[in-house]
């Protein structure tokens, strides 16, 4: 998806990057090669070309910081597609709901590994948090760029890498589902285990506090087990929403719809009218998303 975004070039915005694919004009490569574009000035033209040009160098060495600051922070799920990125779903757990309460916990799913936490008095320090963040390529949350990023950054400045960040929030409220992680969740089919079902924010910090005064054990295990279902459930969500953007847009240029599964494995009953007309029947009788 990245070698056909052209947000990041002067002058050119969501409008335009349509009317470019719709004219033929469908990849990096595309653009370099045509002698005029229309509605493009030749000058114009050659300072694209010299942007082009380093985009792909920097793509080609696995550089995407660059391209980030330059493309809107809603079209980052574009990154998450891009072929072999490692990624880190992050989700924070708090000692209240404040931009300024201590963490207490952060998981973090590896797209290429393991899942880690780690935890307030246990392993969670500057140093943890710098080198666990610093493998990855593409960061993903849920309200992060609300809560859980500004809070990490307060906490441990420097430990949050200026990498692209995919906050699910924003592409899937595009796709009509808006509201907390667990309402989307229970929308699109997704149920949590009994022990966790139920729980929400204000829960996860009661549990902490709990083992914090009397070193309850099993409140430990339970909040741990909450912060892990928030990150796995990311990657279920990732997948679904930008591959449902994916399909969106590739009408645009002539491409095929990539077909993407519901997080459940199969399409609920009610669905955004968004998604309605996007919305076929696979021969395996899965229910997918089509352009």
């Amino acid at each position: 998806m990245l070698e056909r975004t052209f947000l990041h070039l002067p002058g050119i915005g969501d409008k335009r990057e349509r009317r470019l694919w719709r004219s033929g004009v469908a990849d990096w490569a595309a653009y370099r090669a045509s002698h005029q574009v229309q509605g493009i000035s030749a000058q114009a033209k050659r300072r694209h070309d010299r942007l082009i040009d380093e985009t792909i160098e920097a793509r080609r060495a696995g550089d995407l910081v660059r391209l980030a600051a330059a493309v809107p922070r809603n079209e980052h799920w574009r990154f998450y597609r891009e072929p072999n990125v490692r990624v880190g779903f992050l989700d924070i757990e708090t000692t209240g709901t404040a931009e300024w309460d201590a963490v207490t916990v952060v998981g973090v799913l590896d797209s290429q590994g393991p899942f880690t936490q780690l935890v307030k008095g246990d392993g969670l320090d500057q140093d943890s948090m710098t080198d666990l963040l610093g493998h990855f390529d593409v960061l993903v949350t849920f309200n992060g760029n609300g809560f859980d990023l500004p809070v990490l950054r307060r906490a441990f400045p420097g430990s949050v890498p200026a990498l692209p960040h995919l906050d699910l929030r924003a592409p899937l409220a595009r796709l009509g589902y808006k509201g907390g992680l667990k309402r989307i969740e229970t929308e699109l089919g997704l149920a949590r285990p009994d022990a966790v079902q139920g729980l929400g924010g204000f829960e996860a910090v009661l549990l902490w506090r709990r083992w914090e005064r009397s070193g309850d054990a099993e409140a430990l295990e339970k909040l741990l087990a909450y912060n892990k279902e928030d990150v796995v459930n990311m990657r279920a969500l990732a997948d679904f929403a930008c591959g449902a953007l994916h399909d969106r847009l590739c009408g645009y240029w002539g491409g095929m719809p990539a077909g993407v599964p519901w997080p459940s494995g199969q399409a609920p009953e009610l669905m955004p009218e968004a998604l309605r007309e996007i919305v076929s029947l696979r021969p395996t009788g899965q229910r997918t998303l089509d352009a």
